[in-house]
């Protein structure tokens, strides 16, 4: 839930900041800005969790152990 409300609360600000009017006509640097949103973010989000997972010291090893 928390993170719901991180990413509406990124997203929205940011799309307001680049100019993106929700039922209007917008501009082409707007919807490139949507689009580098709707691109870059995820991506980014993605490749931190992988960082963050890299290393985890839970193998099949110790997950067995953990297991029993």
């Amino acid at each position: 839930m928390v993170f719901g409300a991180l990413a509406v609360g990124i997203s929205y600000p940011l799309l307001a900041f680049i100019g993106f009017a929700v039922g209007e006509a917008n501009d082409q640097a707007s919807l490139d800005g949507l689009r580098y949103e709707m691109a870059i973010f995820p991506g980014v989000a993605q490749l931190s969790v992988l960082l963050l997972m890299w290393n985890f010291p839970l193998d099949q090893k110790r997950q067995a152990e953990l297991q029993t």
